[in-house]
């Protein structure tokens, strides 16, 4: 097992890819923290699968945007859990606007969940893990931090940030055996893509797409596990593209 004895905190865990990682993590002998804000949301479903192959698993609703929130979380999770040695920084949301038509909240919203989120998560992680001299960081991102799709222009400040959040981290974590890496989803079949139901749009992405192919949250977690695991020990300060080889097309995205 890949990840015997590790316990890992992924954010926005109750749905899509963040689920997918806790489940494939906790099948490879993880202890997984999953973490939510939605009480809507399935993440007793996921808990339950979770607990099958990592019985102390568990569960814990905090806001990521919020610092004391995440602090007052994570000193807690470490006080019982002993430590966290792989932060997922997952959540993330995404609201379509045209840049002229962008509402000020909306903007801060985004920001405030998908950048600023990650940063409070990653910050007060690493503070135990400096002190272990161990830690796995990986940030979710998406193609939207260089690739530019009309009317997303907050999201793709949001995914651009993370890009050099993951850098700097890398530089000044690196000391301490802490890897931070980057995973570059493309177009993966979640929640967020289900919003969109033109089937014709889907259809002409699949074209784009060198596998032909739209991704799925199962080949997300397979670069998260790599990427949490001892496989990448000399791998810090850059990015893995899941893509299926979308960005390799340079013709105009279809919207």
């Amino acid at each position: 097992m890949l990840l015997k004895g590790h316990t890992a905190l992924i954010t926005g865990a109750s749905r899509g890819i963040g689920a997918e990682i806790a489940r494939r993590f906790s099948r490879q002998g993880c202890t997984v923290i999953i973490n939510y804000i939605d009480d809507k949301d399935p993440v007793d479903d996921v808990l339950e699968d979770v607990k099958k192959s990592s019985s102390n698993s568990v569960k814990i609703r905090f806001d990521i945007s919020k610092q004391e929130d995440v602090e007052n979380s994570v000193n807690k999770l470490v006080e019982e859990l002993g430590g966290i040695d792989i932060l997922v920084n997952n959540a993330g949301i995404l609201k379509s606007s045209k840049l002229t038509e962008l509402k000020h909240k909306d903007l801060k919203e985004v920001l405030s969940i998908n950048l600023e989120g990650s940063f409070n998560c990653l910050q007060a992680v690493s503070r135990y893990m400096i002190r272990k001299k161990y830690g796995k960081i990986i940030n979710i991102s998406s193609i939207s931090q260089f690739t530019p799709f009309f009317n997303t222009v907050h999201y793709a400040m949001s995914k651009s940030g993370i890009k050099m959040l993951t850098r700097c981290a890398a530089l000044e974590l690196g000391e301490f055996n802490i890897n931070v890496n980057t995973i570059v989803p493309g177009i993966i079949k979640t929640g967020i893509t289900d919003d969109y139901k033109d089937e014709n749009l889907m259809k002409k992405m699949e074209e784009l797409i060198a596998l032909k192919r739209i991704g799925s949250p199962e080949d997300v977690a397979s670069a998260a596990l790599f990427l949490a695991s001892s496989l990448s020990d000399y791998i810090t300060g850059t990015e893995i593209l899941v893509d299926g080889g979308f960005t390799l097309f340079k013709n105009k995205v279809p919207y």
